[in-house]
């Protein structure tokens, strides 16, 4: 055999070796490929059923979306006639609005001219106020004068009552001495001892008491009916305090002096006094 021929025969055998390798591992890759296939289309099976379930489900929440939606489409037409409605409260409560305004305006208006009237009211009350301080400063010294002339009174008067008692028992005596007279002279001698004064019906108020001069005066007088000698049952209330003798009368006010068994130490200013039988 020619060298040749050997050394084709030989590069043959190693194609044939390298053949068999190749052909060993395509085969063996084949397989692979087979398992790998095999493994893709279980998982892609897998897959596709949890797609389909997927989708079964996407469906359920499609159909629930969908029934949302309705819900909402119904729900926002209730909201658009809501809404008119509170459009139309709203117009409402505007004017309303519009109309307080308004009347707070007038209001404004009518405070502010009652703040002018009081400002002025004010500035009218500062003088008179500056006035009556003046006139109370004025009254404060004629009440010490009059103090001072009431006391110079009340010892004059302690004088004059002593005086004017002294001629009220003359003055009695005298009437009486002519009351007798006169019935000697008119009745024929006969005379009937009557000293009880006839008293008109008078109500009147306690105006002052002195203590001191042991006198009562009433805001009554001669002008009322309040003669010399009245009696006047002095009261409080429904509690009986004593009775006062009229000894002087002027025209609306008389004084008196009270009767045996009364003081004036019980009585004063405001009490009630009357020659009503009570």
């Amino acid at each position: 055999m020619s060298t040749i021929a050997k050394v084709l025969v030989v590069v043959i055998l190693i194609l044939s070796v390298v053949f068999a390798a190749l052909t060993g591992q395509l085969f063996a890759k084949r397989e692979k490929l087979r398992d790998e296939y095999a493994k893709l289309k279980d998982e892609a099976t897998s897959q596709i059923a949890g797609l389909e379930d997927a989708k079964k489900e996407l469906q359920g929440k499609n159909e629930a979306l969908e029934d949302d939606i309705g819900k909402l489409k119904t729900d926002v037409a209730q909201l658009k006639t809501d809404n008119e409605h509170l459009k139309k409260n709203v117009q409402e409560k505007t004017d309303q609005i519009t109309k307080l305004d308004a009347q707070i305006t007038n209001f404004n208006t009518t405070i502010s001219q009652l703040n002018s009237n009081l400002k002025a009211k004010d500035e009218r009350l500062a003088a008179i106020e500056k006035d009556l301080s003046e006139t109370r400063e004025k009254l404060r010294q004629a009440e010490q004068l009059a103090r001072e002339k009431e006391l110079e009174a009340k010892k004059l008067a302690q004088q004059a009552k002593e005086a004017t008692d002294r001629v009220k028992e003359l003055e009695v005596a005298i009437k009486d001495a002519k009351q007798k007279i006169e019935i000697l002279t008119t009745k024929g001698g006969q005379y009937e001892e009557s000293t009880q004064i006839v008293q008109a019906p008078v109500d009147a108020k306690v105006i002052k008491v002195d203590r001191g001069a042991n006198l009562v005066v009433i805001n009554r007088g001669r002008d009322q009916g309040v003669e010399v000698g009245y009696i006047f049952t002095v009261y409080r209330g429904d509690t009986y305090l004593g009775d006062l003798r009229i000894e002087s009368v002027a025209a609306n006010v008389a004084a008196g002096a009270p009767v045996a068994g009364t003081s004036v130490g019980t009585m004063r200013e405001g009490d009630n006094a009357s020659t009503r039988i009570r």
